[in-house]
């Protein structure tokens, strides 16, 4: 389910702290399915909140997802890392070197 519906990205997040702007990077993962059931129970698995449903409308069908940034992350990617393929070792290699890069930085105002 992770290798063939899930995500794992790379973002930067920013903060402020009275007038200072802070900017830090966050590796993330998100998947979605249309199958209720499933997603509960990944969610319970990974100790995720289930989110949705999304798309309502009749042209689509509902959509459910579980997503994270940060920590809860890092330990999705070392604890699946030894069942993925190569194309998702890949990208989980180069969102900890991109993360690991640069810590935490200050911001122009």
């Amino acid at each position: 389910m992770i290798e063939g519906e899930g995500c794992f990205y790379c973002k930067e997040s920013n903060s402020r702290i009275k007038s200072v702007y802070y900017s830090y990077r966050l590796v993330g993962f998100a998947l979605m399915s249309t199958d209720k059931d499933v997603m509960e129970k990944l969610s319970i698995l990974l100790d995720l909140k289930l989110n949705g449903p999304y798309y309502k409308n009749k042209k689509r069908k509902v959509v459910w997802s579980v997503q994270c940034t940060g920590y809860k992350t890092e330990v999705i990617m070392q604890r699946f890392y030894p069942f993925l393929g190569e194309r998702r070792k890949v990208q989980i290699d180069s969102a900890i070197e991109w993360k690991s890069d640069e810590k935490f930085r200050l911001k122009a105002s």
